[in-house]
């Protein structure tokens, strides 16, 4: 989606006299990102956080001293991973050895969650920028740690993230609030799409007023697509066609899935026997 802001910007500053809503309408974004990106306000993806304890050399050092933890069949304990990096902290503070802070518990828990292991491992992986002196430094602080022994309850249980138990709007009433729902996502929520991708149907599951919401609002989706491939056009084109058919016909959102549903359902052929 960031692509199509950006083609939206430069739309705008080709044509000045276009307007924000409709160019925003145009390329399937919300009108509040294209006026965010007008008056100079750079997307979040991208930035670092601000409130980062170690640096992405020594983050990745870590990850990889974990493993090396794992390879020798040592449990991997809260308390080694916490004076490590503590350990790294006050070495960076230099020859006084008095970090300006050090990390508890909940940080250690926090860093040690799958997606956040991953994401450091990946950037190393991937060079990143990443200095090599820099993972020579933390690896030699990390090696130099020594943590006492912690009782058995301070072992890691790493559990799978859970889906998330996304509810979708029942506000949405036409069906180009639904595809924006469902491409890009309403009030910084999730798009649609992007949860199937990643969970399948299990981001839904076990709540059966959640499926067959989802399933009659697939409807409007699977004609937008219909429309396209009929039309040889867009999606986002044949979106405000089907969306025009519902202003037509004069019948709520939810009406117009069953209709669609049963016009659907009608031309299936049978085959004969």
């Amino acid at each position: 989606m960031e692509s199509r802001t950006r083609e939206a910007v430069q739309y705008i500053r080709d044509v000045p006299g276009a307007k924000i809503a409709s160019v925003a309408r145009e390329f399937g974004i919300p009108r509040n990102r294209l006026r965010s990106r007008l008056q100079g306000h750079h997307p979040k993806a991208g930035r670092p956080a601000a409130n980062l304890k170690l640096s992405r050399p020594e983050e990745a050092a870590l990850c990889r001293y974990i493993d090396r933890l794992d390879n020798m069949n040592l449990a991997v304990r809260p308390g080694f991973v916490t004076d490590a990096t503590n350990n790294i902290l006050r070495e960076r503070s230099g020859p006084s050895g008095q970090a300006d802070f050090i990390i508890g518990s909940k940080w250690t828990s926090r860093f040690l969650t799958p997606t956040t292991t991953a994401a450091v491992i990946d950037v190393a992986g991937q060079g990143g920028g990443v200095d090599g002196s820099g993972f020579v430094s933390a690896q030699s602080s990390i090696v130099d740690s020594r943590a006492t022994s912690p009782t058995a309850t301070d072992t890691i249980m790493v559990k799978p993230e859970p889906p998330p138990r996304y509810h979708m709007c029942r506000a949405v009433k036409t069906v180009e609030a639904l595809w924006s729902e469902w491409t890009v996502g309403l009030r910084g929520g999730p798009a649609i799409a992007d949860l199937d991708t990643r969970w399948g149907s299990r981001w839904r599951a076990g709540r059966q007023n959640e499926l067959q919401w989802y399933s009659l609002r697939l409807e409007v989706i699977k004609e937008i697509r219909k429309v396209a491939k009929a039309h040889r056009c867009s999606e986002e084109a044949a979106m405000h066609i089907v969306n025009v058919q519902q202003q037509q016909t004069g019948r709520s959102l939810d009406l117009f899935c069953k209709q669609l549903r049963a016009s659907r359902k009608a031309q299936i052929v049978r085959p004969k026997r």
